[in-house]
């Protein structure tokens, strides 16, 4: 049994001792075998309630995995971290778990950095935004986010009261959309790290926001 198999099957016999599973970048045998068996990992999690930490960044996994371990999520009440970071898991993927965060209770931390998001997966995380009642942060950067993402981002800040964490690094998002996002961010109450390197004067833009919040944190 390979490393990742005995990892899979501590999950699905829900092992006390597995509070967390970091499985990021494994070498490629490995990381083609937890590809292939993530259809077998979501599964698990369905009945698993000890793990609360999954980390799973690059390794393949695309949007058939990441809707697989989204499915799994919106039963799990016990997983409250997740990292499907520099995955190719695309809008498709982030539709899925969008879907998820509608309905999860438990997980705080999900972790998107470089997984091929357009504006059009970011709007579908975003409307999520708007019900979900315990996500606290929220990774975004590396993606292929624009204006639209930004007006989305913006629209769901205004509902969203959970949210204390954006990271949206290395992104696209252009003057109209941070300013978007500024006007977000001071009336949203709970928000208190950014991040910002877009390009197009973001970072001017959402420096503003110290005007009128002196508890937000600016990570750049």
């Amino acid at each position: 049994m390979s490393w990742v198999a005995a990892q899979i099957r501590r999950v699905q016999t829900d092992d006390p001792t597995l509070p967390e599973l970091d499985l990021s970048f494994m070498v490629h045998t490995e990381r083609v075998m937890l590809r292939d068996g993530t259809h077998d990992l979501a599964s698990a999690l369905k009945s698993n309630t000890k793990l609360k930490e999954l980390f799973l960044g690059g390794n393949g996994i695309d949007a058939r995995g990441a809707s697989a371990l989204a499915a799994a999520l919106a039963v799990n009440t016990s997983v409250r971290k997740l990292s499907l970071s520099s995955n190719p898991i695309g809008d498709e993927g982030a539709a899925a778990l969008a879907a998820m965060l509608r309905v999860n209770t438990t997980l705080a931390h999900l972790f998107l950095a470089s997984s091929g998001l357009s504006d059009a997966g970011v709007a579908a995380l975003a409307s999520a935004l708007t019900v979900n009642g315990t996500l606290q942060t929220l990774m975004l950067d590396g993606n292929r986010i624009g204006r639209a993402g930004a007006f989305a981002l913006a629209t769901s800040l205004h509902a969203n009261t959970t949210l204390t964490a954006l990271m949206l690094g290395d992104t696209y998002i252009d003057v109209e959309g941070a300013h978007a996002l500024l006007d977000a961010i001071r009336v949203n109450p709970t928000l208190d790290q950014l991040r910002s390197e877009a390009p197009h004067m973001i970072q001017t833009y959402l420096l503003l926001v110290l005007q009128c919040s002196s508890n937000l944190i600016m990570l750049m």
